[in-house]
């Protein structure tokens, strides 16, 4: 029993040793025993509140984000699902139009992946959201003007190719933005709220995608509409590129609070200063009398 538990200690060690090697991080005799528990001293049972996915809306500074979040994340589940079960209405052949598809969404994600880091991950997100929405839109304006030689047709075709790129973009940012826009001890609720949105939107796709029976403008003109609020919504996400992950509720207040008294700071100093200059206006003219 002992020499099992010594071994898995050792294999412990040496992961240890190996993801600090990975993340360039070097571990001192401190860190070691700052690790260590040591068995035979009784630990202190100390309560910890547990949370519930209902304190996603009681809390209000995650009250709003929750909704946000719900938000997007239903419209890019819901439009990804559409644009790939209705692969099949697309111009062209059908097998090199799935490989089309696969070549876009494996470009998206490497695109994100390498700039995400550094033009941070709400312009990122909210830039691949209207991006998509507006190409999704615009296919359907070149839909309603096709001409006898295909030339418009071929247009359609890359304007949807190009509104799948920018949905499929949208997943690779998504799980880490959401996840750093929640504290430690929320983010699991969070991220299944959000998981939950997104099936949602999965299971209504395909009846909206039975709707272009009646006219063939209409699914693509929801998905893409869905898709463009998505990314203003996104737009009013604080930045969280280089911070450091929330752990508390305490710390999430201040976060997204910081973010609302600076606005508020920013409108009453432009205000000071317009009467300011209204003050001076008013000074020199009466000198000029």
């Amino acid at each position: 029993m002992y020499v099992t538990s010594w071994a898995i200690h050792i294999m412990n060690q040496q992961t240890t040793l190996r993801m600090a090697r990975m993340n360039r991080v070097t571990l001192t005799d401190e860190d070691w025993t700052a690790a260590t528990v040591d068995d035979d001293k009784p630990q202190e049972n100390k309560p910890s509140k547990t949370y519930s996915a209902i304190d996603l809306f009681r809390i209000p500074a995650i009250r709003f984000v929750t909704v946000k979040i719900t938000y997007i994340w239903f419209t890019n589940s819901f439009v990804f699902y559409g644009l790939t079960l209705n692969t099949g209405a697309l111009a062209g052949d059908i097998f090199l139009n799935n490989l089309f598809v696969g070549i876009v969404s494996l470009l998206s994600y490497l695109v994100c992946a390498l700039v995400m880091n550094r033009l941070g991950r709400r312009a990122i997100m909210s830039g691949m959201l209207i991006f998509g929405g507006f190409g999704l839109l615009f296919s359907v304006v070149g839909g309603q003007f096709k001409d006898d030689n295909g030339v418009m047709e071929k247009v359609c075709l890359a304007l949807a190719f190009a509104g799948r790129f920018g949905i499929t973009g949208t997943y690779g940012v998504m799980y880490p933005f959401s996840a750093e826009l929640y504290p430690t001890v929320l983010r699991g609720n969070g991220m299944g709220m959000g998981a939950i949105s997104s099936r949602m939107g999965a299971i209504l796709a395909p009846f909206v995608i039975s709707l272009q029976d009646y006219h063939k403008w209409i699914p693509n003109t929801i998905f893409g509409c869905l898709g463009v609020m998505a990314g203003l919504v996104c737009l009013t996400f604080p930045e969280t590129n280089g911070r450091n992950m929330m752990e508390t509720i305490e710390e999430a207040e201040d976060f997204f609070g910081k973010k609302k008294n600076a606005s508020k700071e920013d409108t009453a100093s432009i205000k000071s200063n317009l009467m300011a200059e209204t003050c001076l206006e008013n000074e020199s003219k009466s000198a000029d009398c």
